[in-house]
């Protein structure tokens, strides 16, 4: 890739040369207050307010006609503002995408020579504070059963898409810390998967289908299945030690004998 790629979308296929690309690696202030509690004195309640994070990527726009330079603002214009938040991967970290908001495109005319058509292009931002980062490549854990397996992950929470194959009966999910204490768990009844079917949970959705295609987007419904016992849930930071690399457990327990295990996709989020 060139030296920005946004929503997925190489900003050099549109004639886009970077010059300025931050690198977000340092922080605001951040400012502490705390709020007495009227009823324990001396002890306060902490309270943190975190900014927002503006940035910018300047670069410039090179063609050899109006008509040209008219084309490639107004695709440079459609990629950055028709889908928000927007997802910014830099070339310096190829690896992983950060979320933000873009509130505006500046365009400035060049003075140019005959024939060549010139413009400043600043692209602007607004993340959160600090940046939220995600990997470019999913992740995944196969073959989960009851034993469970280590989910690693960065240090902010994910939301995790699970894939249970047939055949078997009756799921229920399991996550528990680095320590193997539960954490949290979501349970169905009343579920039979054939060879051939997937129960497809999808965390950040919150969906539940079942289907033969093992898609997160379609399918029999079986929200209805879900007991009142767990619920939809995040793998938080705080269920690892990652100092240590010492991972949350996902288990599956089924009631299948040849069947019921699992597969979690996740994308490993930083901030």
């Amino acid at each position: 890739m060139a030296d920005i790629e946004l929503n997925g979308v190489d900003l050099s296929t549109y004639g886009f040369t970077a010059r300025e690309v931050p690198d977000l690696l340092d922080a605001p202030a951040r400012s502490y207050a705390g709020l007495k509690q009227p009823d324990r004195p001396g002890q306060r309640v902490g309270l943190r307010s975190i900014g927002n994070r503006p940035f910018s990527v300047a670069g410039m726009l090179q063609s050899t006609s109006l008509a040209q330079a008219q084309t490639q603002l107004d695709q440079i214009m459609a990629v950055a503002l028709a889908v928000q938040p927007s997802t910014v991967v830099m070339a310096w970290s190829t690896s992983r995408r950060l979320t933000a908001e873009c509130v505006g495109v500046q365009v400035t005319p060049l003075g140019s020579p005959f024939g060549v058509f010139k413009y400043d292009v600043r692209l602007l931002f607004d993340a959160a504070d600090p940046p939220f980062w995600q990997a470019t490549t999913q992740h995944s854990v196969t073959t989960i059963q009851s034993t469970g397996k280590a989910m690693p992950m960065g240090n902010a929470p994910f939301s995790p898409q699970i894939l249970v194959a047939g055949p078997t009966s009756n799921v229920e999910i399991k996550l528990q810390n680095s320590t193997a204490a539960q954490q949290a768990s979501i349970k169905f009844t009343g579920i039979n998967l054939t060879a051939a079917d997937y129960l497809a949970i999808d965390m950040g959705a919150r969906t539940v289908y079942q289907n033969v295609t093992g898609t997160f987007s379609s399918g029999t419904s079986k929200i209805a299945a879900m007991t009142s016992s767990g619920d939809f849930f995040d793998v938080l930071p705080e269920y690892a030690d990652i100092a240590n690399s010492s991972w949350p457990i996902m288990q599956c327990v089924t009631g299948g004998t040849s069947g019921g295990s699992a597969t979690v996709y996740y994308y490993k989020a930083w901030n």
